[in-house]
């Protein structure tokens, strides 16, 4: 094969977004970020007090959507973290009270809103930890990857 075959080759693996070390899961195998009960726990809170904003489903109202691919084209950049929308979350909602919420509130929403972005659950719990936060990234969705060139 030639050296621009094999170049090509490696273009097209890197445009199809094979995972790096700063896209995808940047977490350490078995570095789950929160637990399914916390998650359930943000779902319920989020419920309460975002839904109205954010839609029921995440999916966007009068504030931004939460999951889906406009919210993951945003939130998945690779000098992005959880630490960078959680501090988003803390400081700015809920609209117009913004730090109301309790800290651990913040923390389950944010659980269940990693949840819906297909982080897996694990066994401890999220905690406010800035090295924990700044570590979890938010995934890109495969359907929110740029389509295979065609040939």
């Amino acid at each position: 094969m030639s050296f621009r075959a094999v170049l090509g080759t490696v273009g097209i693996a890197v445009t199809m977004g094979l995972p790096g070390p700063t896209t995808a899961h940047a977490q350490e195998a078995g570095d789950a970020a929160y637990t399914a009960a916390q998650a359930d726990r943000g779902r319920r809170i989020f419920g309460a007090f975002c839904s109205t904003c954010h839609g029921v489903d995440l999916e966007g109202a009068v504030g931004p959507a939460l999951a889906g691919p406009s919210f993951s084209a945003k939130w998945s950049q690779p000098d992005r973290s959880a630490q960078d929308l959680y501090d988003v979350m803390r400081t700015t909602m809920p609209k117009p009270a913004a730090g109301t919420l309790a800290e651990s509130s913040y923390l389950q929403v944010l659980a269940y809103v990693l949840s819906r972005s297909g982080l897996p659950a694990g066994e401890r719990e999220l905690a406010a930890s800035n090295d924990q936060l700044k570590r979890i990234r938010i995934p890109v969705p495969l359907n929110a990857r740029p389509p295979a060139p065609e040939f």
